[in-house]
């Protein structure tokens, strides 16, 4: 009986102590898995049993070389990846930071957290140079003249100019069997207008429209520079003006030849040959007197002598021999630029060389594209547009500006390198510019230190000893800036496109006056956004929008952060408006009316009994040699020309009796209301009235 439960207590123990060690060994696993989990692999709890030290290979990630202070786009070329993916990174990174766009810096932290996002492992660097990061051989050029074999003839591009209101638009109205007029608002052309005219005979022109309207000189300049044929529109009843003296000088400036359209024949005041005698005198000599200028006349409106305007463009072009070539890269100009519901970021180009069509990769300056449609002037989309023809191109990521060439480069990864160079070809070139501005605040900072150097050293203060700290804080507080309280006019500017943009923007650079500051926060091409509300909000801003739609929300939006937002579709309403606005935040000014004078002839000491005693005081004698002086007025005591005080008077008394006027002739008594200061035989009082008067900026527009 003993001996039975001796046995069975021993297989208990037996028990157990086998369960112990078989915990005890589970444990071990589930702690080497967990190991090789946190390690970044994983192995199952049965090959954990055999062998739970065996080692796995571990996931390879591709280095990447980042650096502090990163940009977006730096980024992007970093990883070799699109911006786009860059920005939906950030979606899922906590950034401290706002970024606006793809210049934006971004901390190294948010850098090393779009990396891990993105699956590669960055290596910290030092910032490369500029010069290392880019070659020059990654840029793209212009290629060499064409063969002349290799071309062929082309519509000539054909530029309307002149001055405004001398029939241009309509002229191009009558041409295309549209109706422009109408659409321009107040009348004038406010944009480059391109479209094409395909005549009876089946050769084409394609017209360019500038404005006539002086805000619009870059416009004009522009137009020249891009055609073959310029027609000079000048009115018959009005002759040579301003914009037709700008636009000859375009002309000679291009060396385009000139065709004169003297239009407005049919008007009873017309004077055609007084109108060709004053072109003759500066410089355009006309067939009739023995020139080489071609001049037709015309009526617009009516359409009279078109077709013989036509052919004079015509069989100047084939006197000219316009032709280019057809094939190779495409090469082209930017006419105008904008923003379109629908359609996103369009520029209209000239075709120069080359044919476009859909999905080629074109680059201006830093803006690129890769071409989504082209349209004609009636936005039909087009297969591809051959050299001499004006198109409408979609798919831009960024808005070119007007005047700049575009290029086609063979594929997305040569784009984004050309790209790639000249951004950071424009950071340089602003580097090296900051420097500059560096170095010469550096050289005002050591003048201004040598400066008070040496007012302290003239002070007796060269050591700095704790009695003498409150001296030099008083006298380096003379230099401390004095806060300026000159009203201003803050701006955030959006146009409908580019080239009424850069009209409106030169013609407030023009702005130049001391009585109220005129400073543009944010300009550009599109609509009002909440951004831009949110903006002139920051900066007690007023935002101004011309020719471009305003959203309801951001309508709502604006009237709960109390902005203004003004209208505009004509350029010289809204530049008087942006003057009215200067107008009314220049506050009231005063103005001294002189209204009687006299001179001080003797001095007379009596006694006044002032605050209760006698005091002894000087009066003085006065006679009044103009006007009326009045007791209630202010004085001014002027001596050698010079004001030395501005006062009321205590006292003025004609003999014995006080009296409130003193008429011019008279002799008077007079004693300031300031018994320290000093009147001397000799000084001038002037009796003055304050009126208060709104000042106005003086502002010379070119309108």
């Amino acid at each position: 009986m003993h001996s039975t439960k001796l046995l069975m207590l021993k297989l208990v123990q037996r028990a157990a102590t086998k369960q112990r060690l078989s915990h005890a060994f589970f444990k071990q696993i589930e702690s080497s898995r967990r190991s090789c989990i946190c390690n970044g692999r994983h192995i199952s709890s049965t090959s954990a049993k055999f062998d739970v030290s065996r080692k796995t290979n571990r996931t390879k990630y591709r280095n990447v070389n980042i650096y502090k202070s990163m940009s977006v786009r730096e980024l992007a070329v970093a990883l070799e990846t699109d911006v786009d993916y860059i920005y939906e990174y950030l979606l899922y990174v906590d950034v401290p930071q706002k970024v606006e766009d793809e210049e934006s810096l971004l901390s190294f932290e948010v850098i090393r957290e779009v990396c891990i996002k993105a699956g590669v492992r960055g290596v910290l660097i030092a910032r490369p140079s500029i010069d290392k990061l880019v070659q020059a051989e990654d840029d793209v050029q212009r290629r060499a003249e064409a063969d002349p074999a290799s071309c062929v003839l082309r519509p000539p591009v054909v530029t309307i100019m002149g001055h405004v209101d001398h029939g241009k638009t309509t002229l191009l109205d009558y041409l295309r069997k549209s109706n422009v007029v109408d659409e321009e608002f107040g009348g004038i052309t406010q944009h480059i207008g391109a479209f094409s005219v395909r005549l009876k005979h089946g050769k084409s022109i394609t017209f360019l429209d500038t404005p006539g309207h002086a805000a619009f000189s870059a416009m004009r300049g522009r137009g020249a520079r891009m055609t073959d044929i310029i027609v000079l529109v000048v009115a018959a009843d009005d002759g040579v003006m301003p914009q037709t003296l700008e636009s000859i000088t375009h002309a000679a400036d291009s060396n385009v030849p000139l065709i004169v359209a003297v239009n407005k024949c049919d008007r009873p005041e017309a004077e055609v040959e007084a109108c060709v005698e004053e072109l003759s005198q500066h410089g355009v000599l006309v067939e009739e007197l023995g020139g080489d200028v071609m001049a037709v006349k015309i009526s617009a409106l009516k359409g009279t002598n078109i077709d013989a305007l036509q052919d004079a463009i015509i069989t100047l072009s084939e006197l000219l021999d316009i032709k280019a070539d057809p094939a190779g890269l495409v090469e082209a100009r930017v006419i105008e630029a904008k923003t379109e519901p629908g359609r996103g970021r369009v520029a209209t180009l000239l075709i120069q060389r080359g044919t476009l069509k859909a999905g080629n990769y074109l680059v201006a300056g830093t803006s690129y594209a890769k071409v989504k449609n082209i349209y004609d002037e009636h936005k039909k989309v087009l297969k591809a547009a051959s050299p001499g023809f004006a198109v409408e191109v979609a798919g831009w990521k960024e808005l070119p500006s007007p005047g700049q060439e575009v290029l086609q480069v063979e594929n997305e990864s040569k784009m984004r390198r050309v790209i790639n160079y000249r951004k950071l070809q424009e950071q340089k070139q602003k580097q090296d510019s900051e420097w500059e501005e560096i170095k010469e605040k550096r050289k005002e900072h050591d003048r201004q230190h040598q400066q008070r150097l040496k007012l302290r050293q003239d002070a007796g203060l060269v050591r700095y000893t704790k009695h003498i700290v409150k001296k030099i804080e008083l006298i380096e507080a003379s230099y401390q800036p004095v806060e300026d309280f000159t009203p201003e006019v803050l701006l955030i500017v959006k146009a409908d496109v580019d080239g009424s943009l850069e009209a409106i923007t030169s013609c407030l650079e023009t702005y130049d006056c001391d009585l109220c500051t005129l400073e543009t926060v944010s300009s550009g091409v599109g609509v009002v956004t909440e951004n831009d509300v949110e903006l002139a909000r920051d900066f007690n801003g007023v935002v101004f929008a011309f020719n471009t739609k305003i959203s309801p929300q951001v309508l709502k939006l604006a009237d709960d952060l109390n902005v203004t937002i003004k209208q505009h579709n004509i350029i010289y309403k809204l530049i008087e408006d942006v003057k009215g606005l200067l107008n009314k935040r220049i506050p009231p000014a005063v103005n001294h009316k002189v209204v009687g004078e006299a001179v001080v002839q003797k001095l007379f000491l009596v006694t006044e009994k002032i605050d209760g005693r006698n005091m002894k005081v000087f009066v003085a004698g006065c006679k009044c040699i103009q006007g009326t002086l009045n007791r209630h007025s202010l004085f001014k005591l002027v001596r050698d020309g010079e004001v030395i005080h501005c006062d009321t008077v205590r006292t003025l008394k004609h003999f014995k009796a006080e009296v409130d006027d003193i008429l011019e002739g008279m002799e008077c008594g007079l004693a300031l209301s300031n018994l320290s200061v000093e009147v001397k035989e000799g000084d001038t009082l002037l009796c003055y009235e304050e009126e208060e008067y709104q000042p106005e900026v003086i502002w010379d527009l070119p309108f």
